[in-house]
């Protein structure tokens, strides 16, 4: 099935920066993720293509020794059938590396988190995997610029989940303060996962920076910025367009009842002009017969 282009940039963060899983791990296994030297993501691929797809496979290593590896799983909706692929790609990956793996799944939809949260049993009542689920109740609220920085990624993710809250204005702060500092390469990624995250009152606390004067020097700023001007502008010509069929509309009934009232005036007198005509040829046949 083809994946969504929200699914898509929401993969693409983790290879844009593979510590992101370490950060979503730690957040609810804590110290059970070990500490590492180096960190990788695998080439698509890598690992038996055949029975794994998932979105990501970060790799830890420490010392040349593989400590552990993260499954990373982008899933925006149910599907049964990832109870059943989801041991699998666990079961690969362990036998190819020979370490813990855990199984990362990230999703922007509560109810979703709650499905994919729950153990799969495997058959013997002690042999069960259980996805590491981070949902929107699970990505903490940024609202500090310097970790923002910091974690620019982990940042956005902030916003899309807590962008129906009333008081999100701080973590939208915080995350156009760290996004303005994305390189060039990653801006279209972020650019299309911070509008997908602008609604409610994420998105009006982004209209009142605008109105602020609030300065967007960076390409991804000024993409932001266009986009939304954009924006105005298609909605605007809607409007414009509405508008301007209804005066057309009511200017052409104007000018339709003018034309038709002039027309039936013309029509009129040529008729009553023609009886005139046949009854004054009537009556004078009529007085000369009499004569």
């Amino acid at each position: 099935m083809a994946q969504s282009p929200l699914h898509q940039n929401l993969a693409a963060l983790f290879g844009e920066r593979p510590s992101l899983a370490v950060e979503l791990l730690r957040s609810v296994l804590g110290d059970a993720v070990p500490a590492y030297e180096r960190i990788t993501v695998l080439p698509e691929g890598s690992l038996d293509p055949q029975r794994v797809a998932c979105d990501a496979i970060v790799v830890l290593e420490s010392k040349g020794r593989v400590l552990a590896v993260i499954l990373v799983e982008v899933q925006l909706r149910r599907d049964k059938q990832k109870r059943f692929s989801w041991p699998v790609y666990v079961a690969v990956a362990r036998r190819a590396y020979g370490c813990p793996v855990h199984l990362l799944v990230l999703t922007t939809n509560a109810a979703v988190a709650r499905w994919a949260e729950q153990p799969i049993l495997l058959g013997d009542p002690q042999s069960v995997v259980t996805p590491t689920v981070i949902g929107p109740s699970r990505v903490p609220r940024i609202t500090d610029p310097a970790v923002a920085m910091q974690a620019p990624e982990l940042a956005l993710l902030s916003v899309m989940a807590h962008a129906s809250e009333p008081d999100v204005a701080p973590v939208v702060a915080a995350a156009l303060r760290a996004l303005a500092e994305v390189d060039e390469g990653r801006v279209g990624v972020y650019h299309d996962l911070l509008l997908a995250a602008l609604r409610g009152a994420a998105r009006r606390a982004v209209e009142e920076y605008m109105r602020q004067g609030y300065r967007f020097q960076t390409a991804f700023m000024r993409r932001l910025t266009a986009e939304a001007i954009a924006e105005g502008r298609e909605r605007g010509l809607r409007a414009g367009l509405d508008e301007g069929r209804e005066l057309g509309l009511e200017l052409g009934r104007e000018q339709g009842l003018e034309q038709g009232r002039e027309q039936g005036r013309e029509q009129g007198l040529e008729q009553g002009l023609e009886q005139g005509r046949e009854q004054g040829l009537e009556q004078g046949l009529e007085q000369g017969r009499e004569q």
